[in-house]
Parts: structure tokens; sequence; C-alpha cells
């Protein structure tokens, strides 16, 4: 297990070098068919549509997985045939954009009160750190397993390419599990302690996708 000091030193590294990367436009928000598939019971987040509300980490974190949800089914549905970084990037540069964007709110609660900072989504309450490593363990998996269904039906020759292309969205993810922890960990101090072990599943993908920052900080 990582001291915190050696967690800030790679997350402040992370978000570095995230955010003196070229920003993504977010124009390029296109959409992409998806094929009916089962509702995803994901709990409603009451407020979403206000921009100008300071909103907590467990609320940011349930709207972008449902934003995200629609372009993770789309990916499950990808075959060897369309396996490519043509038809693979405009559902890609989505959930960027979906999380580019919640790095930016969870960078902004900096400062912010704990009572603000961990409200729950009905925003009764102080969520525990069970209930947060649960949530974000949550998301994680729903996008790291997504990126595996793609992996395991890319051709040979694609590969390469392919694996560069879905860790983009690694790199992403692992900067804003940065910032949420870097943003907690003072009053959620066991989080990476009670997150680590709920993302045992998707271990293999994390390294296979070189995912360096969540498997440092983790320690997986």
């Amino acid at each position: 297990m990582l001291s915190f000091s050696s967690l800030s030193l790679i997350a402040t590294l992370a978000l570095s070098a995230f955010t003196s990367a070229s920003p993504i436009n977010s124009d390029s928000l296109a959409p992409v068919a998806v094929p009916a598939v089962p509702a995803v019971a994901i709990p409603a987040v009451s407020g979403l549509g206000s921009r100008d509300a300071v909103r907590s980490v467990p609320v940011i974190l349930a709207d972008v997985q449902t934003k995200v949800t629609t372009y993770t089914q789309e990916l499950t549905f990808i075959t060897q045939a369309n396996a490519t970084v043509e038809v693979l990037t405009p559902i890609v540069t989505n959930i960027k954009v979906i999380l580019t964007g919640a790095l930016v709110e969870i960078n902004g609660l900096v400062g912010q009160p704990a009572e603000i900072i961990l409200a729950s989504v009905d925003g009764t309450a102080k969520v525990t750190v069970v209930e947060l490593a649960n949530i974000i363990s949550g998301l994680l998996i729903i996008v790291f397993e997504a990126l595996n269904a793609v992996l395991a039906v890319v051709s040979i020759t694609a590969k390469a390419a392919v694996v560069a292309l879905l860790g983009t969205v690694g790199e992403i993810l692992g900067c804003l599990i940065c910032a949420i922890i870097m943003l907690v960990g003072g009053i959620l101090t066991d989080l990476v302690f009670t997150l680590k072990p709920l993302l045992v599943s998707i271990s293999t993908i994390l390294t296979n996708l070189n995912v360096v920052v969540i498997v440092s900080v983790l320690g997986l």
C-alpha cells in the first residue's frame, strides 16, 4: 500500500500530465446508435440538469455512470469486424468528454466542506467510505468491462492501435480517481484500502491497458 505522500505525488503527476494535454472539444460529442438492451438500474439523481449548483462527488459520479452507460453498452456489441480505431474513436471520444467534465467538476470541489463534498445522491446525509468505494468501483467496473469486451474480439492486426486508443480512457479515469482520492483522502482515510478489493475483477484489464495510475495508487 502506498503512503499518502507517495499517493499524493502520483496523483499530482497524473493530474499535471492530463491538464497539460490538449483539451477535448465537447463539440465532438457525437451521438452513437445503441441497440436495444435491458435497462441498467442506476439511481435517479436529483438536480442533474443544473450546472450552477455545486454537486457532491457521489452526485457527479452517478451522473457520469448514467451518461457513460450508453457508450459502454455500445462497446459490448463491437465485433471483430468493426473493432477498429475508425469505429471506436467516436465512442471513446464521447466517454472521454464525459469523464473530463467530471474531472473538472471534482477539482472544483477543492475547499468545499465535507457536507458538500460527500453529500449523498438524495442529499440527506454524507456517504460513508464503503458507500463511496462502491460508487467508484461500480463506475470503474462498467467502463473497464466494456473495454475488455472490445479487447476480447479485436483482431491481431488492429490490436496495438485499439489498445492505445482504449488506454486513453484509462488515463482519464486514473486522473479522476486520483482527484477523488486527493479530495476526500483526509476525510475518508480508508478509501484506498476499501476500494482495492472491489476491483479484483478488473485488475487484469487494468494491466493489459497499462493503466499505471490506478494500478499504482491502489496497489493492484
